[in-house]
């Protein structure tokens, strides 16, 4: 939690230079592995976390592949289809993930 926290403090102290866009990206993604993982670990022990952190950056793809699509459609369409269409995507590109995964070995 201590480290959540320093994140935290760490980005929002320099969130004046790295603009709102950034600085809320850049939160996101340490303060919710560091804090999954740390109750993650103490709960279910280090295999768990290591599965839980393995997932979050599989699936961070996907997160990514919607919020791109869904910032480039917003101004193009109406607000129920720019959240399907980048829904889909992140669906698809989850899958190919996945399929990847399955099929690298």
């Amino acid at each position: 939690m201590a480290a959540g926290a320093v994140l935290v403090l760490i980005i929002t102290s320099l969130s004046q230079k790295l603009g709102p866009s950034l600085s809320g990206l850049l939160a996101v993604f340490p303060v919710l592995a560091s804090v999954l993982g740390v109750f993650t670990h103490a709960s279910a022990g280090p295999a768990a976390a290591i599965r839980l952190l393995r997932g979050m950056v599989r699936g961070f793809y996907a997160f990514i592949a919607f919020c791109l699509a869904l910032a480039g459609a917003l101004e193009a369409l109406r607000p129920a289809s720019a959240f399907l269409l980048a829904l889909s995507l992140a669906v698809l590109v989850q899958l190919a993930v996945m399929w990847l995964g399955r099929h690298r070995h």
